[in-house]
């Protein structure tokens, strides 16, 4: 436990800096927006399996009704990323269209 909360002070701590100084235009302008999303979305994958850690049975799938009531949170989790990836594709794909019919 003291390891995560220091990586989280240490991680403030330097998101901060880059905001103080202003430092954070220029890293958007150098990194794509497609390694900061893959980067996001292993890091939600990361965080997923440590929390899958601290499930009862750490997270080994058990038909139990007591067990099965522990896997409330995956299955939200699950519904929450089918709803994210679903919309950003919907939105996507919207504007990929509404770009390509509007062209002059």
């Amino acid at each position: 436990m003291p390891q995560i909360m220091a990586s989280g002070i240490l991680t403030g701590a330097f998101v901060s800096g880059l905001g103080l100084t202003n430092l954070i235009t220029v890293a958007n302008t150098v990194i794509p927006d497609s390694v900061v999303r893959g980067l996001q979305l292993g890091m939600g994958f990361q965080l997923f399996k440590a929390a899958m850690k601290m499930l009862p049975n750490k997270g080994e799938v058990s038909w139990e009704y007591e067990h099965w009531l522990a896997w409330n949170g995956v299955c939200l989790c699950v519904c929450v990323y089918m709803y994210i990836f679903i919309y950003v594709h919907h939105t996507h794909a919207r504007a990929h269209t509404h770009t390509h019919t509007h062209t002059h």
